[in-house]
């Protein structure tokens, strides 16, 4: 008779690295867009790196998507991931935002 029991791999746990929102910001959330990056192999310094740089991104980005409330970084406790919870007014305005990267919407590159 099969066996019953299910092995389930464990998870890689995340844990809070940056976050960014506007200050006195009352929009309400409409979207919570999930951003998964993984990376070739543990490099806990790598990436912090790159969440660094896209934070830096996000703030010197001198034409920020209008519906972008917040972005919150976490990164895997394998070393090998990065997980933005990046929230939005609406889904619209993220799509509209991905839309015009071209034109320097978000993914767009910034100055520095």
């Amino acid at each position: 008779m099969p066996s019953t029991e299910t092995e389930i791999a464990p998870r890689p746990t995340l844990e809070p690295y940056r976050s960014r929102t506007a200050e006195h910001d009352t929009r309400e959330p409409g979207c919570v867009v999930i951003v998964d990056v993984r990376f070739d192999g543990p490099d806990p310094a790598r990436r912090r790196d790159w969440a660094d740089a896209v934070f830096e991104a996000l703030g010197t980005d001198p034409k920020p998507a209008s519906g972008g409330i917040a972005a919150h970084f976490h990164v895997g406790t394998d070393g090998a991931r990065v997980v933005n919870h990046a929230v939005w007014e609406t889904a619209r305005a993220h799509v509209d935002a991905l839309a015009s990267v071209g034109g320097g919407g978000v993914g767009a590159p910034t100055p520095q």
